[in-house]
């Protein structure tokens, strides 16, 4: 009696199927979901196309930049540069006696 009963819920679902309606519980999973069938892992919004290749872009560019910066400093130490920025740099003050020297390091 249990199998005849279940066979008559399953030629009811097919009815209400065939004519467009929904099956028990679709309400319920629409509610859940956003209308999309169970198991679907976006949640009902459209997939994110080409959001994986610009953020590699955008990280490729950064780490270019980088690779690039430091190239250039590479350069200027080798050629003497930096180290010829670095002294004139640090001998500002110390070119015009103490009191100049104490002078900038105090309006610094």
């Amino acid at each position: 009696m249990r199998d005849g009963k279940r066979a008559e819920h399953c030629r009811a679902r097919r009815r209400r199927r065939a004519r467009g309606g929904r099956a028990r519980g679709a309400r319920a999973r629409e509610g859940r979901r956003g209308g999309h069938a169970r198991g679907s892992r976006d949640g009902g919004r459209e997939p994110e196309r080409g959001q994986a290749t610009l953020e590699y872009l955008l990280l490729l560019a950064a780490f270019m930049a980088m690779v690039l910066a430091l190239g250039s400093l590479w350069h200027a130490a080798r050629d003497g540069r930096l180290l010829d920025l670095a002294s004139e740099a640090a001998s500002h003050g110390s070119g015009s006696g103490t009191v100049a020297l104490l002078k900038d390091v105090v309006g610094y």
